[in-house]
């Protein structure tokens, strides 16, 4: 194609001009685009960029200074753009909860709670999550179950981005590149943390709590943080885990030290109050059932932290904060890392990385930076196609096992999706094996669980549990002689169970 086609191509697509062809052209094009982007699969919506970039290619000159002065205007837009691209193929294509929110809206449907919805299982002698199941419950009923599920998740996702965000240009008050400094950091955290915030357990929003604390200004605000902290302690048994978030505070050590210690307390109060003097009956529950695991069986959420910490954005992190260290960083922010290291626990992963991001951003506070050419576009471009793509490993609404079984049948799963997704699928309707802690189990069904993960199962061990289905997706070889295909769907398969 020579010079003078790529200029009349230029020209027909010269999105500031007023002629009908070209704005017919420009219209069509960015239609295009929009339709791709919004199909579904990842690389669909790579393919929908084409049009846009296609229309920056012929509109580069005027398009790039009209982009710079719009963002040095308004620097919140370096964020809000890919933040938005972020969210667009989420709202486009529904995602899914994988775990413990399934069961927590599921159990509203049945009588008796967790006690009617699983079956050959201990339960604790208490609830671990009361309020927050409570509130999911009353979401479920009021909107339906995915409907308070998505709400879940978009208050997660939502919720995490702002405060974060918040958080990081009260740490970088001055610094005249924040917005891009801050968007850096924000990418390399949601690649590490966004499968949690799509998970919307009561972890995560003790997450976004705890880092508002950099946030308040105060008396008014820091009593309505400590409020709130209480109020979401409420409905997390674990909660108290995250109040020396305190540490954060705008008051004295003294102050902090305070607020931590009238906290913990009047949580020990809340919760021996609504669990009937079982507070302590309910936490040795929990270790417990954890030690009742037979050899074999684990939790990925239990593995050590080690393996989180050497993902290579984490890697990033880690040296972006020895870099912090020397530099004058909010040394709080590290102490916090460490404590929450001092789990190793891979859960904790998604605490330790945006405390570690914001210490790194804390220092570069005192950079002094000067803008090169067009920064701020580039920088909004590249953030957009990273979050594009981490939103595109969400799990999918459409992907969850979501098999549709007769009233009144008994399910055994594999420790995983399925585990959630089946009774999500059949509210009210369907009883499930394993609960959401496997050593809960009775050991004739970890054995089960155990033989599904190592891809076989021995049907004599099936005998007088009463189980009528199974789904599962790690079966290898001919299937046993006590199971008859029903469903296939992307590669979960439904069983009935015969004698």
């Amino acid at each position: 194609m020579g010079a003078a086609s790529l200029r009349r191509i230029r020209s027909l697509l010269d999105i500031y001009s007023r002629r009908p062809l070209n704005r017919f052209a420009v219209i069509g094009l960015m239609a295009l685009g929009a339709w791709l982007l919004v199909r579904g699969a990842p690389a669909r919506s790579t393919v929908g960029a084409i049009p846009f970039v296609v229309l920056i290619w012929a509109n580069h000159d005027r398009f790039f200074a009209t982009v710079e002065q719009l963002l040095e205007r308004h620097a919140w837009l370096v964020l809000a753009v890919p933040l938005l691209v972020y969210a667009v193929p989420l709202i486009a294509m529904p995602p899914t909860a994988s775990d413990d929110l399934l069961r927590d809206i599921g159990q509203v449907f049945w009588p008796g709670g967790y006690r009617d919805m699983y079956v050959h299982t201990a339960l604790p002698p208490v609830e671990l999550y009361p309020a927050f199941d409570r509130v999911m419950g009353a979401l479920a009923k009021w909107i339906g179950a995915p409907g308070a599920m998505w709400t879940a998740q978009a208050v997660a996702c939502a919720g995490f981005a702002l405060v974060f965000a918040l958080a990081a240009r009260r740490l970088l008050h001055g610094q005249s590149m924040w917005a891009v400094l801050t968007l850096a950091a924000l990418v390399l955290v949601l690649q590490l943390i966004s499968g949690r915030l799509s998970l919307a357990r009561p972890e995560i929003f003790m997450t976004i709590w705890a880092l508002s604390a950099l946030l308040a200004r105060g008396p008014a605000t820091t009593a309505a943080w400590a409020v709130a902290g209480l109020a979401l302690g409420s409905g997390y048994w674990l909660a108290p885990l995250y109040y020396p978030a305190a540490l954060l505070l705008p008051l004295t050590w003294r102050a902090r030290a305070s607020v931590f210690t009238a906290m913990f307390l009047s949580w020990v109060g809340l919760w021996w109050w609504m669990t009937d003097g079982q507070l302590l009956a309910a936490m040795r529950w929990t270790l417990e059932q954890v030690a009742n695991r037979i050899p074999g069986l684990g939790v990925l959420e239990n593995e050590s932290i080690v393996n989180v910490m050497l993902a290579p954005q984490m890697l990033a992190l880690l040296f972006a904060s020895a870099w912090a260290s020397r530099h004058g960083g909010d040394a709080r922010l590290l102490l916090l890392a460490g404590f929450f290291l001092l789990s190793n626990q891979a859960r904790y992963g998604g605490i330790v990385a945006p405390l570690l991001a914001l210490y790194a951003l804390s220092a570069a506070r005192r950079l002094q930076l000067r803008w090169p050419g067009a920064p701020r576009s580039i920088a909004a471009a590249l953030g957009s196609v990273c979050l594009a793509w981490v939103s595109a490993g969400w799990p999918r609404y459409g992907d969850l096992p979501d098999f549709v079984l007769p009233a009144g049948a008994v399910v055994l799963t594999g420790f995983d999706q399925a585990s959630y997704g089946i009774p999500f699928a059949n509210l009210g309707a369907v009883r499930v094996s394993p609960a959401f802690e496997v050593g809960a189990a009775e050991p004739a069904v970890q054995r089960l669980v155990l033989d599904l993960a190592r891809g076989g199962l021995d049907c004599a061990g099936l005998e007088g549990l009463g189980f009528t289905h199974l789904v599962e997706s790690s079966l290898r070889g001919s299937p046993p002689p006590c199971l008859r295909l029903a469903q296939m769907k992307d590669g979960w398969r439904l069983w009935r169970i015969v004698e």
